[in-house]
């Protein structure tokens, strides 16, 4: 038991890594299995007993955190922004974003370059 569960944990561990590595790319659930040979929900339900998330929503704060990270300390543009996170178009992109942080994407870089004066 000791054992399975070590291996579980190193491949939810692996999981982990691998959304941070693909978090340029669309979520694909599908990874999961490719990733670790187990069926998606198995390692789904324990990937959020080990972060408290699902792969899923880690996945999306992290990609979330990125577009901020980019918007407060770059000149790209929101659709440049937009594109490098392959998100299916801008508006897509700016309501992502206002569901996250409450504003849009052109608020968060404006409050966050003004955090720094």
């Amino acid at each position: 038991a000791y054992l399975d569960r070590h291996i579980v944990n190193v491949k939810v561990e692996d999981v982990r890594n691998r959304l941070l590595e693909n978090i340029r790319l669309p979520y694909n659930r599908r990874w999961l299995r490719e990733w670790t040979h187990r069926q998606e929900d198995i390692i789904a339900r324990h990937f959020k007993k080990e972060y408290g998330v699902s792969p899923h929503d880690f996945f999306l704060r992290q990609k979330g955190a990125l577009a901020q990270q980019l918007l407060h300390s770059t000149d790209m543009t929101v659709t440049e922004i937009s594109e490098y996170l392959s998100f299916s178009s801008v508006h897509y992109f700016s309501r992502f974003i206002k569901n996250a942080y409450g504003m849009s994407p052109a608020q968060l870089r404006s409050k966050s370059r003004r955090m720094l004066i």
